[in-house]
């Protein structure tokens, strides 16, 4: 069976990264085979913890994967880090004497176990309910009601309690007014919900830029290399060149180019203006992680389709696709003031073309959507047994680079 793995974050209550639920589909049909989830989940373990490595996949971060029965009964878990294992037990699960037997013995041996969409009138409220450490809510399927019924029945028990497909700021706000302290959803790349903070920018990139600008015969190339790493960077890089002082009336495809067209003393300058003005101090390292893995997968699916003289611009596509997160602003009022060719702010705004296509595929990997994934795999005759160890590339190489 072909894996097709993605991740997605959880965060605490702090924005702060907690873990990661690997999420997974086969690639029979282009839909997850329902009737072999002891093979998905047994996929994504060994990809995890044998192939990619724990390190890679989550940074030391808790991963979440779903247990089915078969899996707990046979005790896989009991095999596995409890330093960094999440068992999600997933709610389609009968809490028989041989699956309570199993749950009281993981946590006895240390590990964490969550229960998934839970709810309040099923078997798992008297019985797995005891073993819990994590209750996951879907705040798509439950009512309000039920959401706050959920944290009385568990908060005094000593229970966690996670927010699931939290999507707004609202959600948000009530789920950490019940007692909610995880989240799990698309709110952290909303706008609004960190609508009073910049670019978040990693202070290594600045170091190593001071040491680079001071350099007697400055180098491009390593410059681009510093730049090329850091979404804020890269952004301000854009938005300076196109001031009004210099008058640029051409697209800039790449990092290159643009600071061949500033020039040696006007790259110095704008480096200098960077490095003192300390930008994005409130750092948000989960978005500049997901705009680096995004760059880099775009750029390698660049290759794959042909499009190799375009890779400088779909990097950019892939980086500058959270910008509206980052900085709580609509994407179309930042890509305004950024020289980007058209087509490419035309495909980061949703408009259909060959670039949006490829972005569409990325950004819906990246999120487990495999449905329209799959669509877009399709449109554009991409080969998607290629997809999962590229992805698996640009994270390793987005972990390599915020930790260099």
């Amino acid at each position: 069976m072909d894996l097709f793995l993605a991740r997605q974050p959880i965060f605490d209550k702090h924005h702060n990264v907690y873990g990661y639920e690997l999420l997974y589909r086969s690639n029979q049909n282009n839909v997850y085979n329902h009737f072999d989830g002891d093979q998905a989940s047994l996929n994504v373990i060994h990809n995890a913890f044998l192939l990619t490595g724990p390190e890679n996949i989550s940074g030391g971060k808790k991963i979440f994967i779903n247990f089915t029965a078969n899996l707990l009964k046979n005790k896989v878990a009991l095999s596995l880090p409890k330093q960094l294992l999440v068992v999600e037990i997933l709610e389609n699960i009968a809490p028989d004497k041989t699956i309570l037997s199993v749950c009281a013995e993981l946590k006895k041996a240390g590990y964490t176990l969550a229960l998934d969409d839970f709810v309040l009138h099923s078997p798992q409220v008297n019985s797995l309910i005891n073993y819990a450490d994590i209750i996951k809510v879907d705040f798509r399927q439950s009512s309000l009601d039920d959401i706050q019924k959920i944290a009385e029945h568990s908060i005094h028990k000593g229970i966690k309690l996670l927010a699931e497909k939290t999507e707004t700021l609202e959600e948000l706000t009530v789920a950490k007014s019940l007692g909610y302290i995880f989240f799990q959803g698309y709110f952290f790349s909303k706008p609004l919900i960190i609508a009073t903070r910049d670019i978040p920018s990693h202070k290594l990139a600045h170091l190593q830029m001071l040491h680079e600008i001071n350099q007697t015969d400055l180098s491009i190339e390593c410059l681009e290399a510093i730049v090329k790493r850091d979404t804020s960077l890269t952004y301000k890089l854009l938005k300076y060149i196109n001031s009004v002082s210099f008058g640029m009336s051409q697209p800039i495809d790449s990092i290159k180019h643009a600071m061949v067209l500033l020039g040696e003393k006007e790259v110095r300058k704008w480096a200098s203006l960077i490095i003192f003005t300390k930008i994005a101090q409130d750092n948000t390292p989960e978005l500049l992680m997901s705009s680096l893995i995004r760059a880099k997968f775009s750029e390698s699916l660049a290759d794959e389709m042909g499009f190799r003289d375009k890779k400088s611009m779909l990097f950019l596509a892939g980086m500058f696709s959270l910008l509206d997160a980052m900085i709580g602003r609509p994407l179309a009022e930042v890509l305004e003031k950024i020289p980007l060719p058209e087509d490419i702010k035309k495909a980061l705004l949703g408009e259909d073309n060959r670039y949006r296509d490829l972005l569409g595929m990325v950004i819906h990997y990246e999120k487990a959507d495999w449905q329209n994934f799959a669509k877009f795999a399709q449109k554009i005759n991409f080969d998607e047994n290629k997809i999962p160890d590229l992805y698996l590339n640009a994270v390793r190489w987005a972990e390599k680079t915020l930790k260099a």
